[in-house]
């Protein structure tokens, strides 16, 4: 399973995409094989990067993160990442601190569970249709 680091993102317009960013190599391939059986593209990064541009942000469907990235996801939604509904969605890896837990970001709780992983990716696949239904795609 290819690993990428910072590096450009590739899009592939056929498929849904998902990005993980974990420094965790089980997480990562845990994760990945759950998210390549629904059918998404999976990529990789070990850390959110320091500027991440609202165009990247949005050529994905879900973002999964772990949750010491959540501050620094919140600076990036603050300065220019949107909450529009064209967001992907985002999984925390862990535990929401209770003033996160707002409906706008998921959580994934560890250990982590393929039945729970399954919930969220069904619940990722209902929010890109209604996108698409809305965007008249």
């Amino acid at each position: 399973m290819g690993t990428a680091k910072n590096e450009g993102l590739q899009s592939n317009p056929g498929s849904g995409r998902v990005l993980v960013v974990t420094r965790d190599h089980f997480i990562r391939d845990f994760l990945g094989q759950i998210i390549k059986l629904h059918g998404y593209e999976c990529e990789y990064l070990e850390e959110l990067p320091k500027a991440m541009m609202e165009k990247t942000w949005k050529s994905f469907d879900a973002l999964f993160i772990e949750s010491h990235s959540l501050e620094q996801l919140k600076r990036g939604m603050s300065t220019g990442i949107s909450h529009a509904s064209v967001s992907p969605m985002v999984v925390v890896l862990g535990d929401l601190p209770p003033s996160d837990e707002t409906g706008h970001f998921r959580e994934l709780k560890k250990p982590l569970d393929y039945r729970q992983m399954g919930r969220l990716m069904d619940e990722c696949h209902f929010l890109k249709s209604q996108r698409c239904a809305s965007q008249g795609d």
